[in-house]
C-alpha cells in the first residue's frame, strides 16, 4: 500500500510539474499578446481588413485573446498545446482562434459566442478531458493520502 501511495505522489508531482507554468526568458509570450492587440484595434478601425492580414497576423491575434481568456496561465497552456501538438500545431491553434475570434473566418459567424461553447476549441473538446483527467489523478491522490493518514492515526492509537 505504501508503494502504491508513494508512486501515485510522485506521478502527481511530475503531472503538477510538467503543466506548471514555463517562463520565456525573452519575454515572447506577452510581445505577441501586444502585437496582437495592435492588430486587433486596427481591425475594430478599420485600417486593415481581414482579407489582408496573413496567419502571422492571425497567430498573433490568436496570442492575445488566448491571453485574454487564460489570463496568467496562458504560457502554460502554450507549453501544454506544444507538448501535445508540437510547434506548429501549437501556433496553427493560434492561428485557428485569430481567425475565428476577429470573425475573420467565414466559416463561423458569430465570432466568440460560437467558439466557447461545449465541445468546441475552448470547451470540453479541447483541453477539458486532458485538465479532467489532471484533476481526476490529483482527487485519487488525495483520497490515498486521507486513507493512508486515516490508518496511520488509527494504528498509533492502538
Amino acid at each position: 500500500m505504501k508503494k502504491i501511495i508513494t508512486s501515485l505522489f510522485l506521478f502527481s508531482v511530475f503531472i503538477v510539474l510538467s503543466v506548471a507554468p514555463t517562463l520565456a526568458q525573452d519575454n515572447h509570450t506577452a510581445r505577441e499578446e501586444k502585437e496582437g492587440r495592435a492588430i486587433l484595434e486596427k481591425l475594430q478601425v478599420k485600417q486593415v481588413t481581414c482579407d489582408k492580414l496573413n496567419d502571422d497576423d492571425f497567430e498573433r491575434l490568436g496570442e492575445y485573446y488566448m491571453g485574454q481568456i487564460a489570463g496568467g496561465s496562458h504560457e502554460s497552456m502554450n507549453a501544454l498545446m506544444e507538448r501535445m501538438m508540437g510547434k506548429a500545431g501549437e501556433e496553427q491553434m493560434h492561428v485557428i482562434m485569430g481567425k475565428r475570434l476577429s470573425s475573420c473566418d467565414t466559416l463561423v459567424k458569430g465570432g466568440v459566442n460560437n467558439m466557447m461553447g461545449f465541445g468546441n476549441m475552448m470547451g470540453w473538446g479541447g483541453f477539458g478531458l486532458l485538465f479532467s483527467l489532471f484533476w481526476i489523478v490529483i482527487l485519487v491522490d488525495l483520497i490515498l493520502l486521507g486513507v493512508f493518514l486515516w490508518k496511520k492515526i488509527t494504528k498509533d492509537r492502538k
